[in-house]
């Protein structure tokens, strides 16, 4: 019964995690106002697209929690001082959400084998130095293979190959060909075209999240959603080039590329499709 109360308490705690970071509170009551192209809300996609803040705000309750049980026995000044500094980095931007998950881990493991050894009867098992040295090879090799990708000469594959390609190659057909002009392009490509391509060409829309709730976020994801508003959009902001990950949502505007004769396929890769208008040489 007690170990049931202590996992309901647990549960419960973890549940209100996001008091702790008004990013997480802040992000959890704004999340099913997502809104999509349309301007329908959707609740699934921005409780997904939130999860990263969830958890880390959850962990930073652990953190804390833990640190404190082991105060009276311990005194972890040590651990104190670098839990403090990876939540006062998590309450700075969104993009420091990450700090607590990266040193507040090993905190909390240091944390319960210690509390473990206090209160719990049976003797703390043995550390496995090899399996652990292995662990940490594993994922130290995993973050050499997958690393950021920043061109094609240090491709890597994202996500163990799991997670898609980003457009390298035909960023580098790009380079070589002297093409000026705006290009429309997937979101997550944006800040990969900026960084190997400005100010020479363009992206129309990148990854930042401020622009979420512009008029012009809008107006791109209505244009993602109609034929005739996608040609409407490119003529009228001159767009030159399409780069578009081949997927099922962007099939539709690739197949009416392919059918106007006033664009021209330039590269058909499994990953990409990327079109270039027929006057621009």
């Amino acid at each position: 019964r007690r170990d049931a109360l202590a996992l309901g308490a647990l549960a419960a705690a973890l549940s209100l995690a996001s008091f702790c970071n008004p990013y997480g509170f802040g992000r959890a009551l704004w999340a099913p106002g997502w809104e999509d192209g349309d301007g329908q809300s959707v609740l699934v996609p921005a409780v997904l697209y939130q999860y990263p803040t969830w958890s880390c705000a959850a962990l930073a309750v652990v953190l804390w929690l833990a640190l404190a049980l082991r105060w009276s026995r311990h005194r972890p000044v040590l651990d104190v001082a670098i839990a403090a500094f990876a939540t006062f980095m998590s309450l700075r931007a969104s993009r420091f959400l990450p700090y607590v998950a990266i040193l507040g881990f090993p905190l909390i493991v240091q944390s319960g084998r210690d509390l473990a050894a206090d209160y719990l009867a049976a003797p703390v098992p043995r550390r496995w130095l090899g399996l652990e040295l292995g662990i940490a090879l594993a994922a130290l090799a995993a973050g050499v293979v997958d690393g950021y990708r920043l061109d094609a000469q240090t491709e890597r594959p994202f996500g163990v190959g799991l997670a898609g390609q980003l457009p390298l190659h035909e960023l580098q057909l790009l380079k070589q060909s002297g093409i000026e002009g705006a290009v429309f392009n997937d979101r997550a490509a944006g800040g990969l075209i900026s960084f190997n391509l400005s100010p020479r060409v363009l992206p129309m829309v990148d990854a930042r999240p401020d622009a979420a709730k512009s008029e012009r976020w809008a107006e791109y994801q209505r244009a993602r959603a109609s034929s005739d508003d996608f040609l409407g959009y490119l003529e009228k902001y001159d767009v030159r080039l399409v780069l578009l990950h081949v997927e099922p949502v962007n099939i539709p505007m690739l197949r009416l590329l392919a059918t106007d004769a006033r664009w021209r396929l330039v590269s058909d890769s499994f990953d990409y499709g990327l079109y270039v208008r027929s006057d621009v040489r």
